[in-house]
């Protein structure tokens, strides 16, 4: 289940998390069967329907739904187990999802907050006396403005932002740094944005806490965070949420970050150890393989990101040496045993080994296939 456990994941939230997935499962599904990949691409993020996606392939939109599913099966069952433990394939819906001319009708009838945003928009201008009333009228954080702006860029409205002027941010410094109260502090979060984050930043004594940095001692990817804010709700510790568009670099997007008050540090803290759900991100996700040293770890950006470290699957590949089949001795752990002479990680699926130690790593491997040859 996805974050909010009311509404079911569904097929795009799945490509999207399996896009970022260190074992890239939609590569390896589309390199079976391109068609069907494709019709799930456009399933997903088109705004066509299942009977003009049929239309196009010579088949029912009924085979369009069924193909789809199916090809979600495959990713889940092609993706890491991170992926399959927060997408189950029973509970993904199999519904299109919504088109921007859908959702925005959707927002007119029940009377959501953006539409609303564009009414006083159409109706008082683009302006920043417009966006004072739209958070007056809609009791508006500056979080929900962010979603607001977010929504109302994909109808063709723009929402101009707020220049707070510096007293403004130094009142809200001031009140943050003596409040105590859990209400206040809370109250005073829903005003934070990125401004006063940057400024923030700058500063030596800090007044807010990402919760990245509370994380310490825990092995957590940016995409599980979200549990860690989810045990800081349960606790009734506020949270300020920031969305940032950055336009570039390798960060380049929406990018949303979660801070606490500096107050609550060490609450939260004691609440991560205490939390029996968190206790699996205490272990570090690298272990060894086999190798002399008791060198440090290496991290799994390190891994992931080649720093210093090789693959040992493409040094295989180099020499020539096919594992796998039906055979069970044909695995690399039957390669990589105890007398082995350098130090061999692994992360998931993936081997590695320090890459000043890839001759020794060479000689051995060639010695052990031949030995298993051998033994045949």
């Amino acid at each position: 289940m996805t974050t909010n456990e009311l509404v079911p994941p569904t097929i795009p939230d799945l490509l999207r998390a399996a896009k970022k997935d260190p074992r890239h499962p939609i590569y390896k599904v589309a390199r079976e069967n391109p068609r069907d990949t494709n019709i799930t691409a456009i399933f997903s993020f088109s705004p066509v329907s299942n009977q003009e996606i049929g239309d196009a392939y010579g088949m029912s939109r009924e085979r369009v739904r069924q193909i789809v599913m199916e090809t979600a099966q495959k990713i889940i069952d092609h993706s890491s187990p991170q992926l399959k433990k927060k997408f189950i394939f029973e509970e993904i819906s199999s519904k299109k999802p919504m088109s921007m001319r859908i959702k925005r009708k959707r927002s007119l009838v029940l009377g959501g907050r953006s539409i609303q945003a564009e009414k006083l928009i159409h109706h008082h201008g683009s302006n920043l006396e417009t966006v004072k009333k739209i958070q007056k009228r809609l009791r508006a954080t500056a979080s929900d403005l962010s979603n607001i702006r977010k929504t109302l860029k994909g109808w063709g409205t723009e929402l101009p932002f707020i220049n707070r002027p510096p007293s403004h941010n130094r009142e809200l410094a001031r009140k943050l740094e003596n409040a105590h109260d859990d209400g206040e502090i809370s109250h005073l979060l829903t005003f934070v944005n990125a401004e006063f984050s940057r400024i923030d930043r700058a500063k030596h004594d800090r007044l807010l806490v990402s919760i990245k940095k509370t994380t310490q001692g825990f092995y957590l990817p940016n995409h599980q965070l979200f549990h860690f804010v989810e045990a800081l709700d349960k606790a009734n510790i506020p949270v300020a949420k920031i969305s940032n568009n950055i336009k570039n670099g390798s960060q380049k997007g929406e990018r949303t970050y979660y801070f606490i008050a500096r107050q609550h540090l060490h609450r939260a803290q004691k609440i991560f150890r205490a939390d029996p759900e968190l206790v699996h991100f205490q272990k570090h996700p690298v272990s060894k393989v086999c190798g002399p040293s008791d060198h440090k770890l290496p991290s799994v950006y390190e891994i992931l990101n080649k720093n210093h470290l090789a693959s040992v699957g493409k040094l295989l590949r180099d020499l020539g040496i096919i594992l796998g089949g039906p055979n069970p001795k044909f695995r690399a752990k039957n390669l990589l045993t105890a007398d082995c002479p350098v130090d061999v990680f692994q992360y998931q699926d993936k081997l590695a080994y320090y890459t000043e130690d890839k001759q020794r790593l060479k000689e051995f491997l060639k010695q052990k296939h031949q030995e298993l040859l051998k033994n045949i």
